[in-house]
């Protein structure tokens, strides 16, 4: 029995560089906050968080300096904590304030946030949890052949864990770049990342991939001559196609270049261009859903949708909305940048400054199924034209390739969401699978004796009461659970609330633990390991909270699991401080 267990733990430790990986998960919009302006206008950065994938934390930031103009990513650790993020201009750390070496990472500064849209990403670095890449578009206004393309190198173990940019400016590029439009995606391998960056009306793009061993660039030439304007570019979440997208100008329709791209050499093929003759548009936006079958194209005034599974992918076009009307002041809240999420939602941002942003709820739907749902999420600040720039920081390697060679298998990671898409029938509810690492079957259990194995499923309860739902996910090489309880009706408001079903408290950890269970749990286990995979604790657990002494244990990094019934409930990692 105890073989069994340290098994799985030595499976979990060994996999926990490839699982979780929530890098994205917090956003940060907006800026001219603090002393300027007063707390109740809109100045000041919006920041939000998906921990919960329901309902989404969002918080209004009155003490940060920075301005977002268009330049915008951000880096969460492997647990979705904020580390740092960069409007192009500096490096800002968790605490909101210039990383130290952080500044100044663009020529000019104008302290109101670098312009081009894409114009920075960040990597973390192979086989180094501390450390990563950030690359940045740098635009000479006076010289089209003088823009480039830098990285820089942030360690994050430095100055207590606020990070220090130890390489800055370190110049990558020069030459006539795209006005941003940096993608990227993972190697074949799981472990190392490909970037890509257009040549402005050029049929060059640059191709970097970054290793263990640092940065090697190469470049290919394919497609047409593109008027760069207003766009975006992005890799489809499987990293098997890429697509770039031009404002062109207004002599020539708006167009969509189409590629598919190999993981394995980093070269793209099969062009397939498209052009859109909606008048009076003004910059375009991209996204992908999940599941990397649909393309969503954000025109100004019309948001389109294209089966890109298809063998004619353009003929498929398919109209999801047209912008309805709304402004802010005088400015159309209109369609541009989109970028995935990591709650499955497409978010869509306006070429014009608004306190609001576009959702696609169900993206991996056909056609207006998708719900795209204008202005729903309003912002307590004002967005300007950035949208935080993301890679698919849960790809897994391309099993069965040639280039998979590094002993990194798809080990699938459940994750889900739920919600009441018709307020009409509060019993029913609508089940969406957001598990990672390419799972090939899913087996849902309602908590009420019933069960389905689709993706996506739709269920009606009989009735109100609280239910343990669980999401079981499997492929060839692995299986993983995670169970939720839903409190449909009972909560006193008549809405359905959810929790998750086991937790561990605090973190990091000193003299106890304290292990919660979900009400309508039956008793289950809890395990703790060191790092070396040795079992240092088991414990009989039930509803409610339940205390664990720790104080004889040494100071270090430990992983935990709660089991029922062989299944896992929760699991994750806490660290001992004394």
């Amino acid at each position: 029995m105890k073989k069994k267990y340290f098994s799985t733990f030595i499976l979990f430790f060994s996999l926990s560089m490839l699982f979780a990986q929530m890098h994205d998960n917090v956003w940060l919009f907006g800026g001219d906050g603090g002393d300027t302006t007063p707390a109740t206008d809109s100045g000041g950065v919006t920041l939000i968080k998906f921990d919960n994938l329901e309902s989404l934390e969002i918080q209004n930031l009155q003490n940060p300096t920075v301005f977002f103009y268009g330049t915008n990513t951000s880096m969460c650790d492997s647990l979705g904590n904020l580390l740092f993020y960069t409007n192009g201009e500096h490096i800002y750390s968790k605490n909101h304030k210039i990383m130290s070496n952080g500044n100044k990472i663009a020529a000019i500064i104008n302290g109101y946030g670098y312009s081009p849209p894409q114009g920075a990403i960040a990597l973390p670095y192979p086989s180094n949890m501390n450390i990563y890449l950030l690359l940045t578009i740098e635009i000479d206004p006076y010289n089209p052949f003088g823009w480039k393309l830098f990285s820089h190198v942030i360690d994050m173990a430095k100055n207590n864990g606020l990070g220090l940019v130890t390489a800055k400016r370190q110049l990558l590029v020069q030459d006539s770049l795209s006005g941003g439009k940096i993608s990227a995606t993972k190697h074949a391998n799981g472990r190392d990342w490909w970037f890509v960056v257009p040549r402005e009306y050029s049929k060059k793009y640059y191709v970097g991939l970054l290793t263990p061993n640092g940065i090697r660039l190469d470049t290919c030439i394919i497609g047409d001559l593109v008027f760069d304007g207003l766009g975006q570019s992005a890799f489809s979440p499987d990293g098997s196609k890429y697509v770039k997208v031009d404002d062109n100008n207004l002599l020539t329709p708006n167009q969509v270049s189409l590629y598919d791209f190999d993981r394995c050499t980093g070269r793209l093929s099969n062009y397939r261009t498209h052009f859109l003759n909606d008048p009076n548009t003004f910059g375009i936006g991209i996204a992908f859903s999940k599941d990397s079958k649909y393309l969503y194209v954000n025109n100004t005034l019309i948001a389109y949708q294209y089966d890109v599974t298809s063998t004619d992918v353009f003929s498929t076009e398919t109209v999801v909305a047209e912008w309805d009307g709304t402004q802010y002041y005088i400015w159309p809240v209109n369609f541009y940048l989109g970028q995935l999420a990591p709650d499955g939602r497409v978010y869509v941002n306006s070429n014009n400054g608004s306190t609001s942003m576009h959702a696609i709820n169900f993206p991996d739907r056909m056609g207006q199924s998708c719900q795209f749902t204008q202005n729903a999420i309003l912002t307590p600040t004002l967005i300007q034209k950035e949208m935080p720039n993301f890679p698919n920081y849960r790809l897994g390697p391309l099993d069965g390739s040639a280039c998979d060679t590094l002993g990194l298998d798809n080990h699938p990671l459940a994750r889900w969401r739920w919600e009441q898409e018709d307020t009409l029938q509060p019993l029913s509810i609508t089940f969406t699978d957001l598990s990672d690492y390419e799972p090939a079957n899913w087996y849902w259990t309602f908590g009420d004796g019933q069960s389905s194995t689709a993706q996506y499923p739709v269920h009606v309860y009989d009735a109100k009461g609280v239910y343990t739902v669980c999401l079981v996910v499997s492929n060839a090489n692995s299986a993983d659970t995670l169970c939720r309880v839903l409190e449909l009706g009972v909560s006193g408001t008549g809405d359905v609330n959810e929790s998750i079903a086991a937790s561990i408290s605090p973190n990091p950890f000193s003299d106890r633990l304290v292990v919660f269970l979900s009400t309508g749990i039956t008793a289950s286990v809890f395990r703790l390991f060191d790092s070396t995979g040795r079992q240092v604790r088991e414990a009989v657990v039930s509803a409610g909270y339940q205390s664990i002494q720790t104080n004889d244990l040494p100071s270090g990094l430990y992983f935990w699991l709660i089991e029922s019934a062989s299944d896992v409930l929760q699991r994750g990692k806490c660290l001992k401080i004394q």
